[in-house]
């Protein structure tokens, strides 16, 4: 028996989703999609949890959101601080939803697991950084 798989239904709320995201838009509302940058591990497990955000979603060659969360759940359980960027997609286009492009760790230092996690990202991202103090992944 084959299992289709169901369409994602967004959450459709566009002010509560901006609302989250607050202070971390780069640019003003429009019928464009709008930047946000150092959107916080817990805002982006928000968007999830209330159906702003589709977990298997990913950008283009980048990981999904899940991995990404993984990820970033991995780092600050060892203290870093996680951040993302991405965009939002207005209502008023058929392709409204939340995308991360970018992972963004804070480190002094790396641990074994997150190090090996990471580094497996460089094969897929458009721009990598991994040095003492900064991992960074992105994709376009």
């Amino acid at each position: 028996m084959h299992i289709e798989e169901l369409e994602f239904d967004y959450n459709r709320n566009e002010q509560e989703r901006d609302q989250i995201i607050g202070q971390a838009f780069c640019n003003p509302p429009g019928k464009s999609i709008r930047r946000f940058s150092e959107l916080s591990l817990d805002k982006l497990q928000e968007f999830v949890e209330k159906g702003f955000a589709d977990p298997k979603e990913s950008q283009n060659n980048s990981p999904t959101i899940e991995y990404l969360l993984e990820l970033g759940e991995i780092a600050q359980s060892e203290g870093r601080k996680v951040t993302f960027d991405g965009y939002t997609v207005p209502l008023e286009r058929e392709d409204y939803r939340v995308s991360v492009d970018a992972i963004n760790i804070y480190s002094q230092g790396i641990g074994e697991c997150l190090g090996q996690k990471f580094t497996e990202l460089e094969e897929t991202a458009d721009e990598f950084t991994l040095t003492t103090d900064l991992l960074s992944a992105w994709w376009d």
